[in-house]
């Protein structure tokens, strides 16, 4: 039986014009080592490749967990920025309310504490109550007035006097509460108006979170934040920095935003790259299996096995 699968001339290139050929099996083996190495350099490759890809991914879902935080940290800055804003308008308008209820208070307070003062008697004024008591006397004096009308002039006389010192009970308890509301008022006004109350605290925190980017004074020297060992523990300000406002429009957002678009830009890149490389890869473990098959069948025909 001839061994079809060892004969030259299945190997040998009729265009070529050579005579000589080589053992179909034993060139297959040659080439399964060429495929072999070829496969192994590009399978090298190919990790490389995912490798790359796999890093360059993970920093970009870093980068994008960042910018994520960043925007949602600059919404919650506008946010409260602009509630703060309102919340300082409510401030103002219970400042001029509470400046407008003090002089109200303190006029009301003037006057009835004049009313008051108009029953009793100073240096310059003789008061209700003792205009009164000498009226009573006066009347009583009377001689010549028929006593049954003199007693009914005595008796409203008395009933009008009795509601005076009636009006006067109330003086002590009626300023008390006047003088407290005034108190508390002012107290208020303090509070929220004036220096270091709520309304400064509330314009200094709105300072905070600006709503537009305070411009760096060309003139004044950049500020020194120290670099290496020496910035621990004794510059805070370089240990604990303070963000710049707004953050969607700060140097860091911009170069964050600007290295995820860096990331998502590469990590496309390096995708399609490794791609290509798993391709070319499992073509040549496909070659590389066809021909570790075809060697192994035709060993196996050959010794019949």
């Amino acid at each position: 039986m001839i061994k079809l699968l060892r004969n030259n001339a299945c190997c040998t290139d009729p265009a070529s014009g050579g005579t000589q050929g080589s053992d179909c099996v034993d060139s297959w083996k040659n080439e399964l080592k060429t495929v072999a190495n070829e496969y192994n350099n590009v399978s090298a490759e190919a990790d490389r490749s995912e490798d790359n890809y796999k890093n360059a991914f993970a920093w970009k879902e870093k980068l994008k967990a960042w910018m994520a935080n960043l925007d949602k940290a600059n919404q919650s800055a506008l946010d409260i920025s602009t509630e703060v804003t309102i919340f300082i308008e409510q401030v103002n308008n219970t400042c001029f309310n509470t400046e407008c209820t003090a002089k109200a208070v303190y006029a009301l307070l003037c006057e009835i504490k004049s009313i008051f003062d108009s029953f009793y008697t100073y240096s310059n004024q003789t008061g209700l109550k003792d205009q009164v008591a000498e009226l009573r006397k006066n009347v009583d004096c009377l001689k010549d007035l028929d006593p049954a009308i003199k007693t009914e002039i005595l008796a409203c006389i008395d009933d009008y006097d009795a509601k005076n010192k009636a009006v006067c009970a109330l003086q002590n308890d009626l300023l008390k509460k006047l003088v407290d509301m005034y108190k508390c008022i002012n107290l208020l006004y303090a509070s929220v108006c004036e220096e270091d109350g709520l309304s400064s605290n509330l314009n200094s925190l709105k300072g905070e979170f600006p709503t537009e980017l305070v411009q760096q004074d060309p003139n004044q020297p950049p500020v020194r934040t120290g670099t290496g060992l020496d910035i621990f523990p004794c510059d805070i300000g370089a240990t604990k920095p303070k963000p710049q406002m707004p953050i969607g429009q700060s140097d860091f957002y911009k170069q964050v935003s600007a290295d995820f678009d860096s990331a998502v830009m590469i990590s496309d890149q390096l995708k399609v790259a490794w791609d290509a490389k798993r391709i070319e890869r499992d073509k040549l473990l496909a070659r590389k299996n066809s021909l570790m098959d075809a060697i192994k069948a035709a060993e196996a025909a050959e010794t019949g096995k």
